[in-house]
């Protein structure tokens, strides 16, 4: 399969998602990557799990809710729909010592899959995200596995800096492992 055209099998943060090929009476594990992060009034990351380090954390944008960020308000369809953006530590939080440089650095927040048991096929994730401004940060996602010399992750896709005030999709082929895997952000 080729990287820029997994268009099945996908997480897209949106309610529309291409049917992805069931063989016989098997739900594929993986359906739950189709998250449009819950309604406005029960807001969900649909089974990710927040990793959040020093200095950021991930928040849901419920449609309606008072913007408390600098980022877009609606949806990449440009519908009032739930999407998830990063939140940086206050000013007071902190450290007056280093320089800006190291507390950009700190500021990490990351989302993990369910496991993910997929040995025979590769899998596509499709995904829109929104990098607007002078300190956009970088966004990775990574195939995070545990062998018997410890848990390695592989970068699989990266994008840095400001990449203008639109929504863009990005595209990722996770390759197949015979060991469940995570997908991290």
């Amino acid at each position: 399969m080729n990287p820029t055209d997994c268009a099945h099998l996908c997480l897209t943060g949106d309610t529309t998602v291409a049917d992805p090929i069931i063989e016989g009476d098997r739900i594929p594990e993986y359906l739950w990557f189709a998250c449009d992060f819950g309604w406005a009034d029960n807001p969900s990351f649909c089974g990710w799990t927040l990793e959040t380090d020093a200095g950021a954390g991930w928040m849901i944008h419920t449609s309606g809710a008072p913007t408390v960020h600098r980022g877009p308000n609606l949806d990449h369809t440009g519908s009032p729909g739930n999407f998830i953006y990063m939140l940086l530590a206050t000013e007071t939080e902190r450290k007056e010592e280093e320089s800006e440089e190291e507390r950009m650095e700190e500021r990490v927040a990351r989302l993990a899959s369910l496991p993910v048991t997929a040995p025979d096929a590769d899998l596509c994730v499709s995904f829109w995200y929104h990098m607007f401004g002078e300190h956009a940060g970088t966004l990775h996602i990574k195939q995070s596995r545990e062998t018997e010399e410890g848990r390695t992750e592989a970068l699989l896709w990266t994008v840095s800096g400001h990449q203008g005030s639109r929504w863009r999709e990005g595209r990722v082929l996770v390759p197949h492992s015979n060991k469940p895997y995570k997908v991290k952000h």
